[in-house]
């Protein structure tokens, strides 16, 4: 599994969690559902400043 896709695959960890929706992380965020989904499942990348965006709110540390 690629750098991206062990990412993303966190990410949604932690979103699902938390019982939030791609819908409900996309309006927090800023980033579209398309995009967050793609992320997820490691078909696209994300900017370092997005990928903070999300920890802050999914209550993580960036480094987690």
């Amino acid at each position: 599994m690629d750098t991206n896709a062990a990412i993303g695959t966190k990410v949604k960890n932690l979103r699902t969690e938390k019982k939030m929706t791609l819908k409900q992380l996309s309006e927090k965020s800023g980033l579209s559902v398309g995009y967050l989904s793609q992320f997820e499942r490691g078909l696209s990348s994300i900017a370092l400043d997005s990928l903070e965006k999300l920890s802050v709110i999914l209550e993580v540390p960036l480094s987690e």
